[in-house]
């Protein structure tokens, strides 16, 4: 999240975890919400860049630990590890999306279903995609 962009005209944000059926699955090749949403702010994403800025103070040494305390955002960065650690086991792809108003948590399923058949949709997924490696 250090390197996450934000706007303040878009201030929600939502990671997802997205599957693919297997061939042995009753529809094979079908995207699935696996995990999510995940829920956040303009400000969490602030708090998370001013902890990592803080543990790599080379003048006052601070742990992770004690930087996420400090700021209040243990809960959220556990969440944010836990989904990619599931998604990677689970050989999902992970997904942010930022918006100008909230989603109800339903909205997902929904979204991910329809990409299936819509090429716009599909094309706001797979835009969406973040790396995992080297995120937070």
């Amino acid at each position: 999240m250090y390197k996450l962009k934000i706007d303040p005209k878009l201030p929600y944000h939502y990671f997802i975890s997205v599957g693919v059926r297997t061939m042995n699955a009753k529809n094979p090749g079908k995207m699935f919400l696996k995990h999510g949403p995940l829920k956040f702010m303009n400000d969490d994403v602030k708090k998370v860049q001013n902890a990592a800025m803080i543990s790599n103070d080379k003048l006052f040494p601070t742990t992770n630990k004690e930087a996420m305390e400090m700021f209040g955002i243990g809960e959220l960065t556990k969440s944010i590890w836990a989904m990619f650690i599931a998604a990677s086991t689970n050989h999902c792809t992970v997904h942010h999306f930022s918006s100008d108003m909230p989603f109800p948590d339903n909205f997902w399923d929904g979204f991910v279903a329809r990409a299936n058949k819509n090429e716009f949709e599909r094309g706001k997924l797979i835009s969406a995609k973040v790396r995992s490696r080297g995120f937070i």
